[in-house]
């Protein structure tokens, strides 16, 4: 059930990304929004596309991108209603995002939803849509149980994406199949929010210390 004042599933964004952020450094710069960059265009690309496969009402998000987590030690408001209506869970794998304990709370807290939709009878299946944003060859081996049964291969990549990743792709010769992996992607949130619909939850169903990622959880 969803808090008073959230906003319902029609309204709510088609996917929350969630990323491992990559900190100021020397060699990057002093801005957060330059270290990630990267991510922000993609995530804006990917809006662009699910715009154009989808309807999206006006004035509505059609995804939703934190760029405060990980400088407070709480959660803001904003970020747990989205987990808590977000239609999609879209994770972008690379070696940090598995170490990161933002990321494993973001996981565990849409986990949580889609467990308390299983229990009260809904028709909701997987909605984490892994992105290999580097080669699969990069990531840790094994992967943290939680994430093990989620399936990242998708018959509309290029073959290149699972042998580079999707940054790679941005940054190299490879323009056309970044263009078609962030399509391929789109369209995949889009089929799932469809055919899940998982209904939003109360955000006090959310544990701060839950991190799907933690050795506690293996």
């Amino acid at each position: 059930m969803a808090e008073e004042g959230m906003v319902s599933l029609a309204e709510a964004p088609y996917f929350f990304l969630s990323y491992a952020r990559m900190p100021p450094t020397n060699d990057i710069g002093a801005f957060r929004g330059e270290a990630d960059k990267d991510v922000i265009e993609f995530y804006q690309d990917l809006c662009t596309a699910i715009r154009h496969l989808a309807v999206v009402k006006p004035g509505a998000q059609a995804g939703y991108l934190d760029r405060a987590m990980g400088t407070a030690t709480q959660w803001e408001v904003a970020v747990q209603e989205a987990l808590a209506t977000c239609r999609t869970f879209v994770a972008l794998y690379k070696p940090a995002y598995f170490e990161s304990t933002w990321c494993g709370r973001e996981w565990a807290a849409f986990e949580r939803r889609q467990q308390l939709a299983r229990e009260a009878g809904s028709i909701a299946y997987d909605a984490i849509i892994p992105v290999l944003w580097v080669d699969e060859a990069s990531l840790p081996d094994p992967l943290p149980k939680a994430a093990r049964p989620v399936q990242y291969e998708d018959a509309g990549q290029p073959d290149r994406y699972r042998t580079q990743g999707l940054w790679e792709l941005r940054f190299g010769m490879y323009d056309h199949d970044y263009k078609r992996a962030t399509i391929a992607i789109a369209r995949t949130i889009v089929r799932i929010a469809r055919s899940t619909q998982i209904p939003p939850c109360d955000i006090s169903e959310f544990s701060q210390d839950a991190n799907a990622f933690s050795a506690e959880s293996e």
